[in-house]
């Protein structure tokens, strides 16, 4: 069969029709392409949630050692360590507005958190996988059990 016979042939092959979607299919359609994907919740979330009430309250040391018990001294190790772990692996480090990780160090650093802001996010998360210990501990082992211990104590 030469190949302009094979090429008539498929254009006079009747063409297939797709069925007409229903207005709630097209509704449908759209609410899915509109809707954000939320994030996941950050620790800072969950320790709004758990202790100021769901508010977005930005916290310090002393006052998250005042709600927890936990002693400014263990909280101010987990910060010194957020702090050295940004200065030695700025590549693990997250991009502000959605906390992913980029390993392009090309991007500025007006693009990635801030060492402050680094290590304040560790010491939430420290404190919420003290508190839960479903949660899964990566790092700052030996500070999360000895806060345990303390918290039992004074319990």
């Amino acid at each position: 069969m030469d190949r302009p016979e094979r090429l008539i042939k498929d254009l006079m092959k009747p063409e297939k029709k797709k069925p007409k979607k229903t207005e709630s299919q097209i509704f449908e359609k759209k609410k899915k392409e509109t809707t954000k994907k939320v994030k996941g919740e950050t620790y800072k979330d969950k320790y709004n949630k758990k202790f100021n009430k769901g508010l977005d309250i930005s916290n310090n040391k002393t006052k998250i050692s005042k709600q927890t018990r936990i002693p400014k001294k263990i909280l101010d190790e987990v910060y010194d360590r957020g702090i050295g772990a940004y200065k030695t692996n700025l590549s693990s480090v997250r991009l502000k507005a959605s906390f992913k990780k980029d390993t392009d160090m090309r991007k500025g650093a007006s693009k990635r958190l801030s060492k402050e802001q680094w290590a304040i996010a560790r010491v939430y998360a420290f404190v919420m996988k003290t508190l839960n210990k479903r949660e899964p501990q990566n790092q700052d082992l030996d500070l999360i059990e000895e806060a345990r211990k303390i918290l039992k104590k004074k319990i």
